[in-house]
């Protein structure tokens, strides 16, 4: 009986040459010697070592897709991302931040992976394949004699597409156009695998639904895993290890994201703190990331009863299951340290390694997929109970290893068939010969060839002989084989039979669970029906982490239709899709992000109503007094295309408190420090038909300033006495609405004042 398996040995993270060895090993075993089907993730797939440096090999990458066409490598979908091809373009959106382990590519090359999103939106790889010849075409040229404008334009343009981007702006690339090159041609055959195997749609099984996952996800896991697990060996280096993970869980909860965790621990090590603990803890984060992985596989075989994982301490067998796998996999996977610094945080790099065999032997995939070939049926799967890994391992292998020489012995039996019919001529020769000799006009011919000596003879008979079997082996649905195939046939189903009657299979497994026989309920998953847009998940995201949606209790004038059903964000992909609008978040910035809300009207019909929003707190608003006078800006704003006066102001920091920004930002615009304590006159929403955030007001008094013309636009800075300030409103020379409300607040402050004092 088939299984589904997920593999941790083909996670993404394993690169080194020993680690693919160990993949491609376990691999093999799953699919040929176990029988069992192998459910690859979608991270994988996109970036695993062990997947990707062997396409290069064309006869590896027709093996490869041959497994998933015969059904015994399959890919589960996760959320609502139905294929590969889904996949890598949201893991190269720029929020996302991918730690890339194996492709030749770093999230911040902002242009090569806008290229790549091109290519595969459009399954149209023509523009990266340009740009791999362009690069081609100027390493040939790169001692030319002299380098005309086509070529340096050409330079110019592969460079930039290379160029990094981060908060210190653009860095150039120093890659070779040899490296641009093979870099180019190995994404492209990359992705023509991924768009291959988006088209073939019946590799694909469902994911879970999201409240089966349950406790399975990457952050329950680990946190559980940091709190409970008790080890037995590497006491001292796992509390180290434990106390850093813990320290980056308590920031990050509910975080599922591995990057995250891998970048914290990055910024640990840059700053000092125990390396080896940091390495360790990502071994801990790495494999609580797998177990997450196959919990998300609908229908998969554990080596562990999930109860225990579901209520750790309370296993009724009397043994943890999980703690015991998960110990083992530890081990396994740290391996003494083993080569740590080539396999924990290491940094992003832009070239590509090829993966070479070495002294290492690996089971070849093309062998595999032969093989696998020996049996027609495409494995099943029982569909009322899926059992645990060790459940029936021993029978199941031998089951499957009958059903493989049965099929090798009917393939050896036709061979030998197709052998002896095309040397039937040469065995009936004499019976012929004699036959002929009664035909008086053929007996010189006859005579002639038995003059020729024996050996010529039968050289010459095999020529005919493969000549003319290669032409009726031709002929469509003959399925014939011609003298060569025929014994080139024979001596591969031979070998083939060695190879799976001796090969002793090395797959993992977890002792505890030999004597269980424990199993779950076959589930259907959750099929994906719909598929969001990147601006409405980025919508879910922001209504998760903030609450952009919540309203005045008096007036429901415009309700925020709901997203949390699945007709709900049908009827909303609908009416995008008939009116051709867009909802969610359209544009983002560091600043500000622009969102489309669907709004509900009384007939259950949909709005499209848009508004700003900050990407951090609150803004502030000064009004700045020197010597009793009013310091205003005299800026350009790009918004109304002009010059404009107006009080200083700016975004928050979302690390400070108003009273912080005030001080910042005043720094910054003028280059003067505060005398005394601002005071907070109140609050402005300037626009709120349009702008969903707001400022707070400050008045206070600076010291002396400086002239920063340049900065942010700042042309020059005046300052007005109240009655001139007036008089500039009066004759519209001041319109800013921040401006003109602040002073209105302060007027209000001191007419409040005023009345106080009278009061008293």
């Amino acid at each position: 009986m088939s299984k589904y398996v997920y593999l941790f040995e083909l996670d993404s993270v394993r690169k080194t040459d020993e680690e693919i060895i160990a993949g491609q090993a376990a691999l093999y075993d799953e699919i040929v010697t176990n029988g069992n089907i192998v459910v690859l993730t979608y991270n994988q797939m996109v970036d695993s070592r062990g997947f990707f440096s062997l396409l290069k090999n064309g006869e590896y990458k027709e093996a490869l897709l041959k497994l998933f066409d015969s059904g015994v490598i399959k890919i589960s979908q996760y959320g609502d991302i139905r294929t590969v091809s889904q996949y890598l373009m949201d893991s190269i959106e720029d929020d996302k931040q991918f730690i890339y382990s194996a492709l030749p590519l770093k999230y911040s090359q902002k242009r090569l992976t806008a290229i790549m999103k091109r290519c595969l939106l459009y399954s149209d790889l023509s523009e990266i394949y340009e740009y791999g010849q362009m690069a081609l075409a100027l390493k040939k040229n790169e001692n030319g004699e002299q380098y005309n404008d086509d070529y340096k334009n050409r330079r110019d343009e592969l460079i930039d597409i290379f160029v990094e981007v981060d908060k210190n702006g653009e860095h150039q690339t120093n890659l070779s156009w040899d490296a641009m090159a093979e870099i180019l041609e190995n994404l492209y055959s990359f992705m023509e695998t991924v768009i291959k195997l988006s088209m073939m749609h019946d590799i694909y099984i469902s994911p879970r639904a999201d409240g089966e996952l349950g406790c399975w996800k990457f952050s329950s896991i680990l946190d559980k895993v940091i709190r409970l697990y008790v080890p037995k060996d590497n006491v001292e280096l796992w509390g180290s290890a434990q106390t850093i993970l813990d320290n980056i869980y308590k920031q990050n909860k509910n975080e599922n994201n591995r990057s995250v965790y891998i970048r914290k621990l990055k910024k640990l090590v840059e700053t000092g703190t125990n390396v080896k603990g940091c390495q360790y803890a990502q071994a801990i984060v790495d494999l609580c990331y797998n177990y997450a992985c196959e919990s998300s596989i609908s229908n998969v075989s554990r080596h562990y009863d999930v109860r225990d994982l579901e209520d750790w301490g309370s296993a009724c067998h009397g043994e943890n299951t999980f703690e015991c796998d998960f110990s083992k996999r530890l081990k396994r996977t740290w391996d003494g340290g083993r080569k740590r610094d080539e396999r924990y945080l290491v940094d992003e790099k832009n070239d590509f390694k090829t993966f070479k065999l070495g002294k290492y032997s690996p089971p070849k995939i093309v062998n595999a997929a032969r093989i696998v070939g020996y049996v027609k049926d495409k494995p099943e799967i029982d569909r009322n109970y899926v059992f645990y890994y060790e459940n029936n391992a021993k029978k199941d292998k031998h089951r499957r290893k009958l059903k493989l020489l049965c099929g090798i012995l009917k393939k050896i039996v036709f061979a030998i068939l197709c052998f002896l019919i095309v040397i039937s001529p040469e065995l009936t020769g004499d019976y012929w010969t004699a036959k002929a000799m009664q035909n008086s006009w053929i007996k010189p011919a006859v005579a002639f060839w038995n003059s020729v000596p024996s050996g010529i003879q039968t050289m010459v008979m095999l020529i005919i002989t493969e000549i003319v079997t290669s032409l009726i082996a031709k002929i469509p649905g003959l399925d014939a084989l011609s003298l060569s195939e025929s014994l080139a046939e024979i001596w591969q189903l031979l070998r083939d039979m060695v190879r799976i009657t001796f090969r002793k299979s090395k797959a993992y497994v977890n002792s505890v669970m030999k004597g269980l026989d424990n199993s779950e309920h076959f589930c259907e998953g959750e099929k994906i029906r719909y598929a969001l847009t990147k601006e409405l998940k980025r919508y879910l995201k922001i209504c998760e982490d903030r609450d952009i949606t919540n309203e005045d209790s008096k007036y429901k004038s415009y309700p925020i239709a709901s997203l949390d059903t699945l007709e709900a964000r049908k009827q909303i992909l609908r009416d995008e899709e008939l009116h051709s609008r867009k909802y969610g978040v359209v544009y983002s910035s560091a600043y500000n992000m622009m969102v489309v809300d669907p709004i509900r009207k009384d007939d259950n019909e949909l709005m499209a109503y848009e508004r700003v929003l900050p990407n951090g707190n609150d803004g502030v608003v000064i009004l700045a007094k020197h010597k009793g006078k009013y310091v205003l800006l005299e800026q350009f704003r790009h918004a109304i295309r002009r010059r404009q006066y107006a009080c200083p102001r700016g975004f928050s920091d979302p690390n400070c408190t108003p009273i912080e920004d005030v001080r910042r930002e005043i720094r910054e615009e003028l280059g003067a420090d505060i005398i005394g304590e601002p005071i907070e006159l109140g609050r402005i929403a300037a626009d709120s038909g349009l702008t969903g955030g707001c400022v707070h007001v400050f008045l206070t008094n600076i010291g002396a300033y400086k002239q920063r013309c340049g900065h942010e636009g700042i042309i020059s800075t005046i300052e007005l006495t109240r009655k001139q300030m007036e008089i500039w409103v009066s004759k519209k020379r001041i319109d800013d609405g921040f401006t003109l409300g602040a002073l209105e607040l302060e007027r209000c402050w001191r007419l409040k004042r005023r009345r106080a004092r009278a009061e008293l």
